[in-house]
């Protein structure tokens, strides 16, 4: 017979869990909240009640000359950054998704967990991503009766016929993106498992747990698109230094990725060129567009420059819409532009009158409670570290994360 100390801690379970679903400031869908309730109903103890591993969590973001770091602490339904940072490198550190300067790697991001704000991030597990341009995604159409495990068998026999490796010697996951009375459409998302290696090896050296391993886009996702289950589908363009990834999302995930070796970074040398100026000026220049004189000569010549380059974008922005409205019979409602890019003029009014589609500026902080860690405008440096947190803070993104190492035992490497 259970002593009246059990009863109190079974009642307290209770009162957390309707906390949860009454002051949910994150906007997301409840149905977790009823997951939690059935499982309290057969515990006695606080500590099995709450799994206390998805309450905080840190996400590490290797850029080509750069390292990001965020921890995220997730209490009731609402996100904190708790602490971050952002470490550049005055020599390259990854080079087409492969570390090319290891020990400058490992020392820039043990520097910048210790020296993280306003607090050093203490970590025993994260999040890591490989970069969206080394990862290929097929959609395989199967009968709706089949199970996962069919499922994962039929990906295995077509496999080789849409990836550029073996499934030997691939890192991949896959989910069911969309479904109708007859059959069901799998996007499989996979690497090459070096890229997946590399990581485990740096976490290794630095006596880090690998707690998974995403996509770059997907994490970046979670941080800058605005709640899926209020829209059908959203696309996101990020606009990076060396490419552009433009991927489609729905309230099933990821939908579609392209990646175009068309990168903010080429816009330097255009620059230059066109005002007689350095590399590193022109750098310096396209930088300080948004604050420039929107009427003078120098900016409408630089907004021309950047036009002329993203052409190639906006053509294949409009072919991905309409391939995507056409094959899935749905409907892009929103676009959204994240990226270095994206802060250059008015890419947004621009894109938006091409396109014939509103686009917004992502804003990276808005599923964040208001803190002042990182400001608005550098924000975006830290989405996807940020996105990495989230998806490992809470389990309700489990339908935006593809865990690229699902099928690798990491500990054997």
């Amino acid at each position: 017979m259970p002593c009246a100390y059990d009863r109190i801690r079974t009642s307290l379970a209770y009162i957390i869990i309707a906390s949860i679903g009454l002051n949910n400031e994150s906007g997301l869908i409840n149905q977790p909240t009823f997951r939690i309730l059935k499982f309290a109903q057969r515990k006695n103890t606080f500590s099995e009640m709450i799994d206390f591993r998805h309450m905080r969590a840190v996400g590490i973001d290797i850029a080509e000359n750069a390292v990001a770091v965020a921890e995220i602490r997730q209490r009731f339904g609402a996100y904190t950054l708790r602490a971050a940072n952002y470490i550049s490198s005055s020599t390259p550190l990854v080079k087409d998704g492969l570390f090319i300067n290891l020990s400058e790697l490992t020392k820039n991001l043990r520097l910048a967990l210790d020296q993280a704000s306003p607090q050093a991030i203490k970590i025993g597990g994260a999040h890591f991503s490989v970069p969206v341009s080394v990862v290929f995604t097929h959609v395989f159409s199967f009968p709706r009766e089949l199970d996962a495990k069919a499922i994962h068998e039929g990906i295995e026999v077509q496999f080789s016929e849409y990836f550029p490796f073996d499934m030997e010697s691939a890192a991949y996951d896959w989910k069911v993106v969309q479904e109708s009375d007859q059959t069901q459409m799998v996007l499989v998302a996979a690497c090459d498992r070096q890229y997946v290696d590399q990581i485990v090896q740096l976490a290794r050296s630095l006596q880090i747990e690998i707690a998974g391993i995403d996509i770059e886009n997907i994490a970046c996702s979670r941080t800058v698109l605005p709640e899926l289950n209020s829209i059908d589908t959203a696309l996101l363009v990020d606009l990076g230094p060396r490419v552009t990834a433009i991927s489609i999302f729905g309230q099933e995930g990821l939908q579609s990725t392209l990646v175009l070796e068309i990168g903010c970074d080429k816009l330097n040398k255009l620059i230059a060129d066109k005002f007689s100026i350095t590399y590193q000026q022109a750098d310096i220049f396209k930088h300080d567009l948004p604050t420039m004189d929107k009427t003078s000569q120098p900016y409408r010549d630089a907004l021309e420059l950047i036009y002329h380059h993203l052409h190639p974008v906006v053509e294949e922005i409009k072919r991905s819409i309409r391939f995507f409205e056409g094959s899935r019979k749905r409907s892009v409602e929103s676009v959204i532009i994240t990226g270095e890019g994206s802060r250059l003029g008015d890419i947004g009014e621009y894109l938006s009158k091409k396109i014939d589609h509103p686009v917004q500026l992502a804003a990276p902080l808005q599923r964040l409670k208001p803190q002042q860690l990182v400001t608005e405008d550098l924000a975006t440096r830290h989405a996807t570290a940020i996105g990495l947190a989230l998806g490992g803070a809470d389990r309700r993104f489990e339908a935006n994360r593809y865990t690229i190492n699902r099928y690798i035992d990491t500990s054997i490497l």
